[in-house]
């Protein structure tokens, strides 16, 4: 087993990742509707290097990143709680 201190730290992480998931996908849109209005709205002079659209993936790059790092985090605490199991009695 891992020692308390590792299992609050991972359960923390875990926990907190789980909540701003959440709050992401609830309040995400009031924070990423105006961005996206915002970084429109430029007026360009000239057709820019890089293609604008491309701030499209930003947001679905943000919720897959949280959703693989929560994977990361169940799988490391379902390690944790399984490493090192000792039982009495030997084997």
């Amino acid at each position: 087993m891992a020692t308390s201190a590792q299992m609050l730290l991972a359960g923390i992480a875990f926990i907190m990742d789980t909540v701003v998931l959440i709050v992401s996908a609830i309040f995400g849109d009031a924070v990423f509707k105006p961005l996206t209005a915002w970084y429109y709205s430029f007026q360009y002079a000239s057709p820019p290097a890089i293609d604008p659209g491309i701030i499209t993936w930003i947001f679905p790059v943000y919720f897959l990143m949280l959703i693989l790092i929560w994977f990361a985090l169940l799988l490391s605490l379902y390690l944790m709680v399984v490493r090192d199991v000792s039982y009495p009695g030997g084997a």
